[in-house]
């Protein structure tokens, strides 16, 4: 399923703003796709992790080519959730979020 993000009015009370952000997010599927700012939509957890799979991701994979990516692929593929850290590309910010944490989100 492709979730759409809805759109609000430039004037939108924080009431709606939240109420978006939960709407969004309760149906958002994270066990294959993950939260990617990089990109600013969501991403399969696979393209992430290989390299050339999304055009859009090769220079976020160049700069973080010396880094430890089988680290990476065996912590994104464990995680309950995955959104990764706008600043250190290569880091889940929601690493330690079990899946009980997650299943009461939604």
């Amino acid at each position: 399923m492709k979730l759409i993000i809805p759109l609000l009015s430039h004037y939108a009370n924080n009431a709606d703003l939240l109420t978006g952000f939960f709407s969004y997010y309760t149906a958002f599927d994270f066990s294959s796709d993950v939260v990617c700012p990089y990109l600013g939509r969501p991403v399969s957890r696979e393209s992430l992790l290989e390299p050339g799979a999304v055009e859009e991701l090769r220079r976020m994979h160049e700069n973080v080519a010396e880094l430890d990516l089988p680290q990476i692929r065996a912590e994104k593929n464990k995680a309950a959730c995955c959104v990764q850290d706008p600043f250190e590309l290569n880091r889940n910010v929601t690493m330690n979020i079990h899946e009980g944490a997650l299943t009461g989100f939604k």
